[in-house]
């Protein structure tokens, strides 16, 4: 006889979305969890729930007198968690197919899985959540009951029997349109990106090959030193998220209350290592006998460093932004314009008080305030409520939203996207998180910025854009790039983290609403074929390599899902290079021979005589890196004021300099 324990989980947060040309608040809902249809033969259940959200939209043509012609729509991000008996939680592989969108509002429901370039796999490649959105234009309260997502428990070892609890969890979501935008706005922000070979702003076409240089046809940008470098020449990743294929965002950053439900559903150990309980600046978050809870659930969830934010997105199933990506969430396909905000204008006001503070109907004050920013005090002395600036009717620019619908891109927490100021950060390609951390309750994904054998430990190749609440209004405009390069892996009170997931098109479904986008994007890739190098550090290659010797997959399969494409002799050009040769132990996959370490091969400069010298020094480098990472605070810290005391009063400061007060 089945035994079968499902608790009720009602996973409420507030969320705010722009229903143009009108902005209102909305709540987010998933009520009413059970298991139903139990298939034992093949190992499925159907995960059943009810979904709402109010003021949701669609239309398919979000702003049509700027002549874009583009849709838009918002999307609940599901995904579902387990635990046998008492058990930790984890992730649930989900199936390409029989799923349902049940009764109610009309919807679409596509699934995502952890590698949008490979076709889906139960194991290697599983559906790792659904976007659910309307099927049809219209506004209003989205509301659908006996939703069902198909459940393969049996891929994920658990019996038939087992006694089970299961969580749903929903993210609120906007679709980012693929197509053409611009990086850079024209103006004078520091750092900002530019065109090759000029000085105006730079488009983004499907023509560009992700040449990064100061040439033609190619991106550049304003600085080549400091946090806000462009970087040395060269090219981005061939899959790169540049934003010119589209993509969902999170629609604002991550909440206190998601925060606090991600460190639950966590071992103990895992959560202490994610867990900021310290106080100060609105952060409410503390734990009790291991529950963790806040008294701002709804507040944007700021000390959050890269780590605690790569952590939270491979757990959910996205992955970070790209800083391409954070300019077209913000800017749209429209024109530029010089030293804008990211709600197009360069009009701002900022916030000074707030109205019903730390409630669900917290709202800024005054009443016109569409940002919160730093001028020459901050009496909220932290982030606000999450869309707090969208109420009423708020149109765009009073809500203080981007193009798309996507909030407080400008000001109140720093964004952590990943960056193309360097070569970690260019060779980023864009997998997606599979739910499941490491024990020590790291990002697994390897190939993220900061990633290795031990997870996401570092933060080189992430950087910040948007600024926040203790920066000035120069410093939140879109293009301003002061911080966008830097590895900082500290938690500070200005640090949030929002996720994206790009456009489900992997797992062999119809989706008519991209593609005559990607039918464009493959025609012009036929005149325009992209040839970017990969780019992986030592230590991500070292990984790789490992991974191959500890599994039962061929050299093209480990190539695979590390590269998104087929191996032609690198991983054992790698091999060899870092001294690792073919012997006469068995690989596990038996076609295949074993490789060890050479221990006689030191002529080599870069190849490490044993496995123990790389793991020593793989920890020193993270020794180092812990080491420097007050250094790097302070770094960006006078980089940032000298750099713009020099711009606004015209002269050189070195020795002396204006700080404003800690908030730290």
């Amino acid at each position: 006889m089945e035994k079968l324990i499902i608790k009720k989980l009602l996973f409420v947060s507030l969320m705010v979305v722009l229903r143009l040309p009108a902005v209102h608040a909305n709540n987010i809902q998933v009520t009413n969890v059970t298991l139903t249809g139990q298939n034992a033969a093949q190992g499925y259940w159907l995960v059943q729930f009810d979904l709402s959200w109010e003021n949701s939209w669609r239309t398919d043509n979000l702003f049509p007198d700027d002549g874009h012609n583009v849709g838009n729509w918002d999307a609940a991000w599901v995904f579902v968690k387990y635990r046998v008996g008492e058990g930790e939680w984890q992730h649930a592989k989900l199936h390409s197919g029989g799923h349902s969108t049940g009764s109610g509002t009309p919807a679409t429901l596509r699934i995502g899985v952890p590698n949008e370039r490979e076709a889906f796999h139960s194991t290697n490649n599983p559906g790792v959540g659904a976007f659910i959105y309307r099927s049809q234009n219209g506004s209003g309260t989205f509301s659908t009951t006996a939703n069902q997502l198909r459940w393969n428990y049996g891929v994920d070892g658990v019996p038939n029997s087992a006694e089970l609890d299961i969580k749903v969890f929903a993210i609120e979501m906007v679709y980012v349109a693929p197509g053409a935008f611009w990086l850079g706005s024209g103006g004078d922000e520091l750092g900002h990106f530019r065109t090759g070979g000029g000085s105006g702003a730079f488009q983004a076409t499907e023509s560009w090959n992700g040449c990064i240089e100061n040439t033609s046809g190619c991106l550049w940008g304003a600085s080549t030193s400091g946090t806000s470098t462009i970087g040395e020449t060269g090219s981005l990743h061939e899959h790169y998220p540049t934003g010119l294929e589209g993509f969902y965002s999170m629609k604002y950053s991550i909440s206190q209350q998601q925060y606090v439900d991600f460190l639950n559903k966590l071992t103990p150990s895992q959560a202490s290592t994610r867990a900021y309980t310290g106080g100060g600046n609105r952060n409410g978050i503390s734990v009790s006998d291991g529950v963790y809870s806040t008294t701002n659930p709804f507040v944007a969830n700021n000390f959050m460093s890269w780590m605690d934010g790569a952590a939270y997105m491979d757990w959910a199933g996205l992955r970070p932004m790209t800083e391409l990506e954070y300019e077209k969430a913000a800017r749209g396909p429209a024109n530029p314009v010089a030293n804008e905000y990211a709600w197009g204008s360069t009009s701002v006001t900022r916030a000074t008080g707030l109205s019903n503070e730390g409630e669900a109907d917290e709202v800024p004050t005054p009443a016109g305030a569409n940002a919160n920013y730093w001028a020459g005090a901050n009496p909220i002395s932290g982030p606000v409520r999450v869309g707090s600036f969208a109420h009423g009717s708020t149109t765009r620019e009073q809500s203080g939203a981007g193009y798309w619908g996507i909030m407080e891109l400008s000001g109140n927490l720093s964004e952590r996207p990943v960056t193309v100021g360097n070569d970690t950060g260019r060779g980023f390609t864009g997998l997606h998180g599979n739910g499941q951390l490491t024990t020590a309750g790291h990002g697994a994904i390897a190939t993220w910025p900061g990633g290795g054998e031990s997870g996401i430990t570092g933060a080189t190749g992430s950087g910040f854009r948007g600024r926040s609440w203790n920066d000035d209004a120069s410093m939140i405009r879109v293009s301003y790039r002061i911080g966008a390069a830097s590895n900082t892996t500290g938690r500070l009170n200005t640090y949030g983290f929002r996720g994206v997931r790009s456009l489900p098109v992997a797992v062999g479904v119809s989706c008519p609403e991209i593609g005559l986008h990607l039918n464009r994007r493959n025609e012009m890739k036929k005149t325009h074929k992209r040839s970017r190098p990969m780019h992986f550090t030592d230590e991500q290659k070292h990984t790789i390599i490992r991974a191959y010797l500890n599994s039962s997959k061929t050299k093209d399969e480990i190539w695979r899902t590390y590269t998104g494409r087929a191996d032609h002799g690198g991983l054992l050009r790698w091999m060899r290079k870092f001294g690792y040769v073919e012997s006469t132990l068995t690989h596990p996959n038996s076609d295949l021979p074993k490789v060890s370490v050479m221990s006689t091969r030191k002529t080599e400069p870069h190849a490490l005589t044993s496995a123990v010298e790389a793991e020593r020094l793989n920890q020193r480098i993270k020794e180092l890196e812990q080491q420097l990472q007050q250094a790097n605070m302070r770094a960006i810290a006078f980089e940032t004021m000298v750099e713009v005391a020099e711009k606004e009063l015209g002269i050189p400061i070195r020795k002396k300099y204006a700080t404003k007060p800690s908030n730290s």
